[in-house]
């Protein structure tokens, strides 16, 4: 166990195996267990803070305890009917307990995540709060940062389309944020640049590869996110020329000029009034004036 030794542990499994033997435990227990469905099954261990007081002190290894009750409960299920509907109250429990218990986390999530085809958006949500919660507890471990991403990418599900957008959104911010804590793995900045520019946010996705570029220090990496950011500059000159060529056409079209050839259009600027102005190489130069 972690910590703590095994004297301690005897200590604290004794003591709450006393706990049921008196009157007032047993009707804590019983206002205080949660009713299964058609399965019948029981939920008896109390709230978080009941079984904090009952570990008298020995906050580590009543986690222990309770993790490894999550993971026998997790693994009957899972070869069963994978209904799931207590596991989070025990996730809760282990972490009230101690909430530096990395495994919870690590594992913890996984399992939310285990209900197959009957898996809902509620589940998916339920695992990425518990891993960001991991995150702000351990915030230097980019992997739960980058399942988070994940999570947000490919796993909720929605018809609405603004509702997806915001996930997807999000899905870039987490991986990116992985990429920073060190992933060092080029695609995971590259796959965030991707769905900002997929979002029509492509001065994000540029903005986020030169911090990247600045911060890695893995010459293939870098070299990976050069090719990725020329790319998406010379989209992004492309798309202004695109808007730029747009704004000629119409300009031209409604001009008064229109009897002109178009390159000899792009070198004049012809005002509704006055004379017009010849874009020179040295600087504008108006007609003389009558």
């Amino acid at each position: 166990m972690r910590r703590r030794n095994l004297l301690e542990l005897l200590v604290f499994v004794c003591a709450i195996a006393l706990v049921p033997l008196t009157g007032l435990s047993d009707i804590a227990l019983h206002r205080l267990r949660l009713r299964g469905g058609s399965s019948g099954e029981t939920y008896y261990l109390p709230p978080a803070p009941v079984v904090r007081a009952l570990s008298f002190g020995y906050n580590e290894l009543g986690a222990d305890l309770v993790w490894l009750k999550t993971v026998a409960y997790f693994t009957d299920h899972l070869v069963g009917d994978r209904d799931y509907r207590y596991l989070s109250n025990y996730l809760e429990t282990s972490l009230a307990l101690d909430d530096h218990f990395r495994d919870v986390y690590t594992y913890g999530a996984p399992m939310l995540m285990s209900r197959g085809e009957h898996q809902t958006n509620a589940d998916v949500l339920r695992a990425i709060a518990l891993l960001e919660r991991a995150h702000r507890r351990f915030p230097n471990i980019y992997s739960y940062a980058f399942t988070i991403g994940a999570y947000y990418l490919s796993e909720l599900r929605t018809r609405d389309k603004k509702q997806r957008a915001v996930w997807r959104r999000k899905a870039a911010d987490w991986i990116h944020r992985a990429a920073l804590l060190g992933a060092n793995q080029p695609w995971l900045g590259t796959l965030a640049a991707k769905i900002y520019t997929q979002q029509g946010q492509r001065e994000i996705a540029i903005k986020h590869l030169r911090e990247l570029y600045l911060t890695t220090q893995d010459p293939k990496a870098r070299q990976q996110l050069a090719l990725k950011l020329r790319d998406l500059d010379a989209a992004q000159a492309a798309d202004k020329l695109k808007a730029f060529a747009e704004r000629l056409q119409k300009r031209y079209s409604s001009s008064k000029l229109g009897f002109v050839p178009p390159t000899l259009f792009l070198m004049l600027d012809a005002p509704e009034h006055g004379p017009f102005v010849l874009r020179m190489a040295g600087g504008p130069a108006k007609a003389p004036a009558k």
